[in-house]
C-alpha cells in the first residue's frame, strides 16, 4: 500500500514510495479512492498523461519505474475547480 499520511484540500502535492516485495511486479499497481466533498463534482484522475477510468469506486493505476505523476483534478460548474498532485516512485524488482 502507498501511504501518503492524512489528507488536507489545502495542500495540493503529495508524495510516497513502493517497491515490488516478492516478485517482479507484485506492487506495480495502486489503487486510488478519491471522495469529493461536493457530490457535483466532476473528478479527472491522470496518471501521466492518460486519463484513468473509474471501476469499482476506485481508480487503478499502473506504475512504471520511478517517478508516476498522478494529478486529480475536481471540478464544480464552470469555476471552482481543484488539482493535486501525486508522486509517485515506484522500484521493481528487476
Amino acid at each position: 500500500a502507498v501511504n501518503f499520511g492524512v489528507f488536507n484540500e489545502n495542500i495540493h502535492a503529495y508524495s510516497a514510495a513502493i517497491a515490488d516485495s516478492e516478485s517482479a511486479g507484485d506492487n506495480n499497481v495502486a489503487s486510488l479512492t478519491v471522495t469529493a466533498n461536493d457530490p457535483n463534482a466532476v473528478i479527472v484522475v491522470k496518471n501521466g498523461t492518460t486519463t484513468v477510468s473509474e471501476s469499482n469506486d476506485a481508480y487503478a493505476l499502473t506504475l512504471a519505474a520511478g517517478a508516476n505523476v498522478i494529478t486529480i483534478t475536481s471540478t464544480v460548474g464552470a469555476t471552482e475547480q481543484e488539482a493535486y498532485v501525486l508522486v509517485i516512485s515506484y522500484t521493481p524488482i528487476v
